[in-house]
């Protein structure tokens, strides 16, 4: 069994990773087209490209990998993101609160 120190430090390091952005609009628009191909759904070319400058890339592709296993994976993967998205918009909200 993972202690819960590992735990939290898996979870700490996801976050902090989950934290970082594209360094350029170039990749976040990379990242948008590439969903946009793989899930064939144009119309959520918007919402990608908040997930490419709000997630980092590694981020994504872990999500993108654990969408598959759904019966909807770009459903899946728009549910996950936006999850993630939440969760660090309330991390940076606490932070800011504890400054």
């Amino acid at each position: 069994m993972e202690s819960i120190n590992q735990y939290l430090n898996d979870n700490v390091s996801k976050r902090v990773e989950a934290i970082r952005k594209p360094t350029s609009p170039d990749d976040a628009d990379r990242i948008a087209a590439w969903l946009v191909d793989a899930f064939k759904s144009p119309v959520s070319y918007k919402f990608y490209c908040k997930v490419a400058y709000c997630i980092s890339e590694p981020r994504i592709q872990e999500l993108f990998v654990q969408s598959q296993q759904g019966n909807n994976p770009g459903g899946l993967f728009n549910y996950l993101c936006s999850k993630e998205i939440n969760s660090i918009k309330k991390n940076k909200e606490t932070e800011n609160e504890n400054s």
